[in-house]
């Protein structure tokens, strides 16, 4: 459901959330090497 800024305002008490949108490269390349360190794989 969409809602318009002025409606998220009345129901919140504060301006709309920006939303940073997809997760950087580096985030990927964080969660693959904590991953490897989870399951005691040496990293390449």
């Amino acid at each position: 459901m969409v809602r318009s800024a002025k409606q998220v305002y009345r129901l919140t008490g504060r301006a709309a959330m920006y939303s940073p949108g997809a997760p950087s490269l580096g985030n990927e390349i964080e969660r693959r090497f904590w991953q490897q360190i989870a399951t005691a794989i040496p990293a390449p």
